[in-house]
This record gives C-alpha cells, sequence and structure tokens, in this order.
C-alpha cells in the first residue's frame, strides 16, 4: 500500500514498494475492505487460526502447522528465485541434503551504532 512503502523495493522495478514485489500473492481474490476480516460467530478467526491445527491435520502437530502455513504465505515469486540464483549459490557452497543455513547476529547494533 503507498500510505507504508517497503523501503527495501526498488520503485523502479516494482512500482507498489511492498510484500508483493518479493513474495506470490496469498490469494486472488481482491484486497479486502476494511473491516471485511470479520465472521459473525468468530471474532478471533485470525487468532484462532495461528492456534488451531485443522481436523485432518491434527496427527502432525501445531509446528507443522505453522511451518506449513509460513512456508505458504512467504512463496518467493520465481523472477525473484532467477534473480538470487539461490541453485548455483548452494552448488558453490557445496550445499547437501540435511543442511540448514544460521545467521548468527554478533552484538547489538542498536546500541552500538549510535
Amino acid at each position: 500500500d503507498s500510505r507504508h512503502p517497503w523501503i527495501y523495493a526498488d520503485p523502479s522495478s516494482c512500482s507498489q514498494r511492498g510484500f508483493e514485489c518479493y513474495f506470490q500473492p496469498w490469494t486472488s481474490c481482491p484486497p479486502p475492505r476494511e473491516g471485511s476480516f470479520r465472521v459473525p460467530g468468530h471474532p478471533h478467526l485470525a487468532r484462532d487460526f495461528w492456534r488451531t491445527v485443522p481436523e485432518e491435520y491434527a496427527h502432525k502437530g501445531l509446528f507443522w502447522w505453522r511451518a506449513v502455513t509460513v512456508a505458504f504465505l512467504f512463496r518467493v515469486r520465481s523472477d525473484v528465485l532467477e534473480e538470487i540464483a539461490i541453485e548455483e549459490a548452494k552448488k558453490s557452497m557445496d550445499w547437501g541434503p540435511g543442511m540448514i543455513g544460521l545467521h548468527v547476529r554478533r552484538g547489538d547494533s542498536c546500541h552500538t551504532s549510535i
């Protein structure tokens, strides 16, 4: 939304300057109107969705449900994937199955860079 542009998006390649510059849309439906995310009888639908595993997936657990939900919400656009060439980078590092990447933050730049 133009009132809150995402500063990391380059306006020359993504005029919306938002989440959609990097991630696939969550839905093909039009954007909701103000207050339209309310369902009669379910005042806390969004909160409960995050806390409750659908019955058919309950055996997989809450962690699994949240991981799948986040994986869906943060699906990177194919043009972005092509640009960062992640598969080539993984090959150059001899990245194999079962490996994970982890960023370790050292220090607190909020206090040391002032």
